[in-house]
């Protein structure tokens, strides 16, 4: 990604959790796609959000799930859905029965989607759309964050 004016820097991981000030943007029915490479934040980022929606639980990578779902403390988003597709083979996304699910319900009121290794998706999703790539910066803890919403 070759670096923008509009491009976020930042320096740690709570940097990167700083950054869920976006959540104030979002509405019930968003989908937020992060993508990026192996240890960049997209989990940390997810948990900036999570908190910034007011949700009591530590919102994880998944081991054996694929999705989560948390109730927030919004008037406008109760539920939290966070999808990470890192664990599902290349080809396997379409098949998983959560992850399809998840992604069946992506516009319904009430509802905010956080799916991480978005770039493993399939196909167009409906619904208003943010984009999120990260990348390493120049140095250890420095990341370079894109935030594209929708419309964009």
């Amino acid at each position: 990604m070759t670096r923008n004016k509009q491009d976020k820097i930042t320096e740690s991981a709570d940097g990167t959790r700083g950054l869920a000030e976006m959540a104030k943007k979002f509405r019930g029915g968003d989908v937020v796609l992060l993508m990026g490479e192996l240890g960049v934040g997209k989990t940390v980022l997810a948990q900036g959000i999570a908190s910034s929606l007011g949700v009591k639980e530590k919102v994880t990578s998944p081991t054996f799930t694929v999705v989560g779902e948390y109730q927030t403390q919004s008037d406008a988003i109760k539920t939290l859905v966070h999808v990470d597709l890192y664990r599902l083979p290349d080809g396997q996304v379409d098949k998983d029965v959560a992850v399809g699910d998840a992604l069946e319900r992506i516009g319904d009121e009430g509802r905010l989607t956080v799916i991480e290794w978005a770039d493993k998706l399939r196909g167009e999703l409906r619904g208003r759309v943010w984009r999120v790539s990260m990348e390493h910066g120049g140095v250890p803890e420095e990341r370079i964050i894109r935030i594209i919403s929708p419309g964009e």
